[in-house]
């Protein structure tokens, strides 16, 4: 997929809310959790993955992600999903926003919410607007 650029209003409490509200709409909680640590009610219902492996939900906070962990690595997993995995697609859902639902550019701001679970994104201080965005940018 071609990742778009980062937004540069990502971050901001409006960008946060939006994606909280797609983590649980799109019910990202039942596998993650609320709190995001993998500890979902469906996490230990997973069914092993292609090659036989048992799965669990990644931990959002330690951001030990399959993918990796920088903002576009994310954006990729919401988008493609990970093939093999109970980890799902996202691409239709996103593609086809409706404006109402699901609006252009909303696949930012989950990756947003996801990113802000992340021990740097919680130590950094939102109200330092271009030290935040930096601290979100980095891998963690």
């Amino acid at each position: 997929i071609e990742i778009p650029p980062v937004p540069v209003t990502l971050m901001t409490p409006a960008s946060l809310e939006r994606g909280r509200h797609l983590f649980g709409l799109l019910q990202c909680n039942q596998c993650h959790g609320h709190a995001a640590l993998g500890d979902g009610p469906a996490a230990g219902t997973l069914p092993d993955d292609t090659w036989g492996d048992g799965q669990r939900p990644a931990d959002l906070t330690q951001m030990v992600l399959r993918s990796g962990p920088k903002p576009e690595d994310v954006f990729r997993t919401v988008f493609n999903g990970l093939p093999g995995t109970s980890m799902p697609t996202y691409a239709e859902v996103f593609s086809e926003a409706d404006g109402t639902v699901i609006r252009k550019g909303d696949a930012w701001h989950l990756v947003a919410y996801i990113r802000s679970f992340s021990a740097d994104a919680r130590r950094a201080d939102p109200s330092d607007g271009a030290n935040y965005s930096d601290v979100w940018l980095q891998q963690p």
